[in-house]
């Protein structure tokens, strides 16, 4: 009875230690920058196994003391069942040659990430509940343990990417990803170009500076979508102004483009950095700007809300457009708490009756 308990035993201890350590062959066979880009790429496994590394050394420790758990009753249950124990040896020595060094060269990409990204949602859950142990140890001065609160060196901007890109991963705070989201942007700002951004030139509406503005050719520029309009002379090329939808809000009789338009436009180059975008618009105090490439072809056009959006992020937007009302603009900006409280009738009605 005692020998086929440790045979089961045997058997499970090693199917438990193999699995281990194809688990952990698994966590590890990818980068976590590799992780990151396939997460952005919307690859399910890659943001499951993401996850979980991103607890970095406590995850290690978890998978390595299982397995070494799993040895442990292994050999334990081997030492029972032979009755030499310098054979028990030899064959349990085997079998970690085996697992710790052949095991790694017997390689599979798909499977892996199949067998770590099937159990890291229910490690990473865990490795979160356990952050308070942190605290136990730190009076103890044992630093195994990584203290979310220990302070990072930062070696470059990217890396500091990096570390806020983890931080999005593991939280689950909607205001924090947000944040993050902010933080991300700001610091990819300079590193972005111009043809990142801007609007191809032939999904835009553009008008000749001779065409007359009928109510027609009003309500097609209205359905397009746009509120700006790259003005041509003729030549698809040739651009001499830019047409603002707000200008012909005002139009009371029919009117050529080229009357209403503001004419001259301002160039940038389709490679230039987003920072070297900022500098011109501050510079020419414009906020359009047709981008053109090497071969001076407009490709696109550039507003400055699509770098402010860049620059800020998605920001929360309301339903006010008042901002040409001075009380509505006021009442608006204030909090909710600060705002004046409108005196109700039932107490002036009974200030009147004490009076």
């Amino acid at each position: 009875m005692n020998k086929a308990i440790d045979i089961i035993s045997l058997v499970s201890a090693l199917f438990l230690a193999v699995y281990s350590r194809h688990l952990i062959q698994s966590f590890s066979f990818m980068s976590i920058g590799e992780l990151r880009r396939r997460a952005k790429a919307n690859n399910r496994r890659a943001e499951a196994i993401l996850s979980a590394r991103v607890h970095g050394l406590k995850l290690w420790l978890i998978l390595w003391s299982v397995f070494s758990l799993t040895i442990f009753f292994a050999v334990r249950a081997l030492v029972n069942l032979l009755p030499d124990w310098w054979l028990s040896a030899i064959i349990a020595g085997v079998v970690i040659v085996i697992l710790l060094f052949i095991m790694p060269l017997m390689r599979r990409s798909e499977p892996k990430l199949s067998v770590a990204a099937s159990i890291a949602p229910y490690l990473a859950g865990f490795l979160d509940r356990i952050q308070f142990i942190t605290r136990v140890f730190r009076p103890l001065g044992l630093s195994l343990w990584i203290r979310p609160d220990q302070p990072v060196p930062i070696h470059s901007k990217e890396h500091l990417v990096e570390i806020i890109e983890e931080f999005r991963v593991r939280t689950k705070n909607p205001r924090a990803m947000t944040d993050a989201d902010l933080a991300i942007s700001t610091l990819t700002f300079s590193g972005k170009r111009v043809r990142t951004l801007m609007v191809p030139i032939d999904k835009i509406r553009t008008v000749k500076a001779t065409q007359d503005l009928t109510p027609k050719l009003i309500e097609q520029l209205h359905s397009s979508g746009f509120s700006v309009f790259p003005v041509r002379r003729g030549d698809e090329q040739d651009f001499c102004g830019i047409l603002h939808f707000t200008d012909l809000e005002k139009l009371n009789r029919t009117r050529a483009v080229h009357q209403i338009m503001k004419p001259g436009v301002q160039y940038i180059n389709a490679d230039a950095p987003l920072n070297q975008i900022v500098d011109a618009f501050l510079k020419t105090k414009q906020h359009l700007f047709l981008v053109v490439d090497a071969s001076k072809q407009v490709v696109g056009l550039m507003d400055l809300a699509d770098v402010l959006r860049q620059y800020l992020g998605e920001q929360q937007t309301t339903d006010f457009k008042h901002y040409d009302d001075l009380e509505l603009v006021a009442q608006h900006s204030l909090p909710d708490q600060t705002r004046p409280k409108k005196k109700s009738k039932k107490k002036s009605s009974k200030r009147r009756s004490k009076t």
